[in-house]
């Protein structure tokens, strides 16, 4: 990629967003249907590696993956590397950065999962996601709850054969823009993005869990991983009048909105399933940043 390319969005930022495979639980007993949510997974533009969102709580882990935590506390397999070729950020900006001295990153082992309980809850949640593959995954849930369940396998598929072009139609990036690591300049075969997941309609959560498939050749790398909580009011649901979405995971917390996508219905447990694949272009306010 040509790195001066990338500087022209300095004055005028974009996010590529992309939604990725959403699974939702629900519970008989829940919210009516009018409290009907939704979630949406960004990707931010190349060599991004540090959240746009004012306000929010950031942890860079370079004091390694231990309690205390900025946002709260970590539980099960969550391990800290040096920065290396492969992983670490190496600033927490949020516009488009190359080169510079790879940091300590936070790292989940093939098969295993770590959980970040939250000081409250949340409306969003954003970290550098860095040699990425098929097998990460992340789930958030409220209490006992699972809201959301993304694979980055929908991720992976996009960026194979999809091309992303900035809202002024002057910068288009192909597959290559997001492979390499932005630090270093090498692992051209593996993808690197900044990631945002935003809820709105009242949704929240207060946990996440960053895990790796069992299956998985390698592990879950990330680093400067950022929270909103709800109570802090610098995201809400008019935040998205400046997302432009042509596909979003919809949250339904009712028999009536699950009944919809076609899903069985236990008496206990409401369960649906949504295959999403869908582009959204993150339209910034141009005069500040959220």
């Amino acid at each position: 990629m040509d790195h001066n390319m990338s500087l022209s969005l300095k004055l005028s930022r974009t996010a590529m967003a992309a939604t990725l495979m959403g699974t939702l639980l629900a519970f008989s007993g829940a919210a009516p249907a009018s409290a009907a949510g939704k979630v949406t997974f960004s990707v931010d533009a190349p060599e991004v590696q540090g959240s746009f969102v004012q306000g929010a709580v950031l942890e860079t882990f370079d004091d390694y993956c231990v309690n205390p935590i900025a946002f709260g506390i970590v539980s099960g397999q969550c391990a800290s590397f040096n920065g290396n070729f492969y992983s670490g950020a190496s600033t927490t900006d949020s516009v488009p950065t190359t080169g510079g001295t790879a940091s300590i990153m936070a790292v989940v082992p093939m098969g295993g999962a770590a959980t970040f309980t939250l000081a409250s809850p949340a409306r969003y949640v954003g970290f550098h996601w860095e040699a990425g593959n098929r097998y990460d995954r992340v789930r958030l849930f409220s209490g006992t709850k699972l809201i959301a369940d993304f694979s980055f396998e929908t991720l992976m598929d996009a960026l194979n054969d999809t091309n992303f072009q900035s809202a002024d139609g002057l910068t288009t990036y192909t597959v290559a823009d997001y492979y390499g690591n932005p630090v270093s300049g090498q692992q051209g075969h593996e993808p690197y993005a900044y990631v945002h997941i935003f809820t709105s309609g009242g949704v929240t959560f207060d946990s996440v869990e960053i895990s790796e498939d069992a299956d998985s050749p390698g592990q879950f790398e990330f680093d400067n991983m950022a929270v909103l909580f709800a109570g802090d009011g610098s995201i809400n649901e008019s935040t998205f009048d400046d997302v432009v979405e042509l596909q979003s995971v919809n949250v339904g917390s009712s028999k009536e909105e699950l009944a919809s996508t076609g899903a069985e219905l236990p008496t206990a447990v409401l369960f649906a399933s949504l295959l999403i694949v869908g582009f959204a272009v993150v339209l910034r306010r141009r005069a500040a940043r959220i």
